[in-house]
């Protein structure tokens, strides 16, 4: 396995460093789980073809529906990291909608989730 700060063959046959891709930016501004969903705007769908490759590649992803941070970073052929600061950079611009799952947003919605996760395990 390969470590995160190995470089990655882009399809043109040229060696791409993580930090090359997120502008020398290493750390995400803000914590996002690998099973947060992410969806493709519409002013992100109409900006599609004005953005970078790795961008472009996540709206169309992500223009028919929600896919999570690990599908994403799995379909790109990207490291986690990199794909998380893509997609929180993308979300500030507008670009993407991120729905967070229910265990980073706060204690209250983890209780309302596993409510109705009971309630649906019930009525089986």
């Amino acid at each position: 396995m390969s470590s995160p700060d190995a470089p990655r063959q882009d399809p043109r046959g040229h060696l791409v460093r993580p930090y090359a891709m997120t502008a020398g930016r290493t750390e995400a501004q803000r914590e996002l789980a690998l099973e947060s969903l992410v969806r493709a705007t519409r002013r992100g769908v109409r900006a599609a073809p004005g953005v970078g490759r790795d961008r472009r590649l996540i709206l169309d992803l992500c223009a028919d529906g929600y896919q999570s941070l690990a599908e994403v970073a799995a379909q790109l052929g990207r490291p986690l990291g990199v794909t998380r600061v893509l997609l929180i950079e993308m979300a500030e611009l507008g670009l993407v909608d991120i729905e967070e799952s229910a265990h980073m947003t706060g204690d209250e919605v983890s209780v309302a989730l596993l409510e109705r996760v009971l309630s649906g395990l019930h009525k089986l």
